[in-house]
Order: C-alpha cells, then sequence, then structure tokens
C-alpha cells in the first residue's frame, strides 16, 4: 500500500478547492441569471399586460427592487401583499396574477438574452410609433397653417 506525499496531497486538495470554487462561482452565475431572466419578464409582461412603456416598467420594476424583493414572483406573493397592505397600496388583481402566472409559464425556456431581446424590440416598436405620432402632429399643425393663411389671404382681398 502507497501512501500519498504531502507534496501530491497538497496538490489535490489545492485541485479540489480550485474545481468547489469553480463549481460554487458557476451555481451563484446561473442564480444570478435566473434572477435577471424573471426581472426583464417581470418588466415585458408590465410592457405588453398594463399599459407601460418599457422605460416605466423597467423604471417600476427598479422601484420594486430597491425594496426587500428580489424577483417579480415575491412582489406578486404573500410578501408584496403584506407590504402593500402596510403602505396602504392597492393589491394586483387576479386577473393581473393569472396573467404573469401564464406569462411566466409562456416564456420559462427563454433565455435571458432572449427576453432582452423582446424587451428591446419592444422598445424599438414604441420609438417608431412615438415617431409616427410627432409626424401625425408635424403635419396637422401645418394643414392647419396653411388653411389659416389661406383664410388670412382671403380676408385681405375682399
Amino acid at each position: 500500500m502507497t501512501h500519498p506525499t504531502t507534496l501530491s496531497l497538497s496538490n489535490s486538495l489545492t485541485d479540489l478547492a480550485a474545481r468547489i470554487k469553480a463549481e460554487h462561482q458557476a451555481t451563484s452565475n446561473a442564480l444570478n441569471e435566473s434572477v435577471q431572466h424573471a426581472i426583464k419578464a417581470g418588466e415585458l409582461l408590465l410592457a405588453d399586460f398594463s399599459g407601460y412603456g418599457v422605460d416605466g416598467a423597467a423604471g417600476h420594476t427598479e422601484w420594486v427592487l430597491q425594496r426587500q424583493f428580489k424577483t417579480p414572483c415575491e412582489w406578486l406573493g404573500e410578501e408584496g401583499a403584506s407590504f402593500r397592505k402596510t403602505w396602504g397600496m392597492r393589491q394586483p388583481s387576479a386577473e393581473f396574477i393569472s396573467k404573469w402566472n401564464a406569462f411566466r409559464e409562456e416564456h420559462r425556456d427563454k433565455t435571458l438574452a432572449d427576453i432582452e431581446a423582446l424587451i428591446i424590440e419592444r422598445r424599438q416598436r414604441e420609438e417608431r410609433e412615438a415617431a409616427e405620432r410627432h409626424n401625425r402632429k408635424e403635419a396637422a399643425r401645418e394643414r392647419k397653417k396653411l388653411r389659416l393663411q389661406r383664410l388670412a389671404e382671403e380676408m385681405r382681398a375682399q
């Protein structure tokens, strides 16, 4: 029977410690990505179902996270209900909670990158729609200005 030398045991323990540290870091990274996924999904849900723009949804989510809540599920669960009751805030409707649960299930297999891409797509659509509204308003102002100019010319001609 051979006994490991002190040097080989040391290398073996060092190796083991490095592998344990790497696995711990991988677990930590996976947990962080999971939480980020839930947060981004919450933002997307608010933008899709609650009338928030993407930036407003992100702002609301940030406000929630500045409290003791780490995910939308915590905010929509018993902890959030207790917080809202304490501060006299209204509770989300059963319909909204149901939509959140369905939305979460529908997007469960999407990656964080997928969810972020959907948010970017939503933001771009909002920006296009805002530009279109601005252009329609500008065109309406221009038509009104031309009508007023014609009316003024007609009055001067009389």
